[in-house]
């Protein structure tokens, strides 16, 4: 992995001024539609259409991975697909939320309240220990996903975990590296009286892209066990 690169790599393209500067005005058309939800979810699915092709890219070997702003509704199907696929992922705790509010919600007001706070506790920690363990398989999903372009891909739930455990530590390290770039482009976009926040918070999912797209190589690289080969 190298973490470098991905910083770096946007600046190496001949046109990363016009392609940067595209995707930060329909970050901020998308915030600035988001209270429509479907405006919010054409440009969300539009920029993230975008980064999954530049995952792909890289993952290919391209010497220069930063797409061109072209087939604005391919990407944007592109980008809904992968959407729907960690919504999925996210029901289990929307199930698990609805009743267990419920009860809170009667109980709090009850001679029970103190089993209710109990609940309301242990029902977070689940829930915290959920979002962490999906976040921690983030990687893997989005990369196998764009390896096919089939939703289906985001629930091949045994080589997604056994893929995040062989490399837990790559995706440990991504974790901590994009919290960092996204808290150094903020910084920066704010300097840039604020406006400059639409870019750099759009340079910072170019850096997950090119992240994801070198963790695929790891994929790419792995040996073919004699099981998958019979099968």
């Amino acid at each position: 992995m190298d973490y470098g690169k991905a910083i770096t790599f946007v600046f190496e393209d001949e046109e990363w001024i016009s392609k940067v500067l595209i995707g930060g005005l329909i970050f901020f058309l998308t915030m600035l539609l988001a209270w429509t939800f479907i405006g919010a979810l054409a440009g969300g699915a539009l920029i993230t259409g975008y980064m999954l092709e530049l995952l792909r890219n890289v993952r290919r070997g391209d010497e220069r991975p930063l797409p061109a702003w072209d087939e604005w509704g391919e990407k944007m199907t592109d980008g809904f697909k992968l959407f729907v696929i960690f919504l999925i992922w996210s029901l289990p705790m929307v199930v698990v939320a609805l009743p267990v509010g419920l009860v809170i919600g009667l109980m709090a007001d009850s001679d029970a309240s103190a089993v209710a706070s109990l609940l309301l506790f242990c029902f977070s920690c689940l829930t915290f220990i959920y979002a962490i363990a999906v976040a921690l398989a983030a990687p893997a999903i989005t990369i196998k996903y764009a390896e096919s372009g089939e939703i289906s891909a985001g629930f091949q739930f045994g080589e997604i975990a056994a893929f995040t455990r062989e490399h837990l530590l790559e995706v440990i390290v991504i974790l901590i590296v994009m919290l960092f770039v996204q808290l150094v482009a903020g910084f920066v976009g704010m300097l840039l009286c604020g406006v400059g926040m639409l870019f750099t918070a759009f340079y910072s999912i170019l850096v997950q892209g090119h992240l994801y797209g070198q963790l695929g190589r790891e994929l790419d690289s792995a040996p073919t066990s004699p099981l998958s080969i019979i099968t």
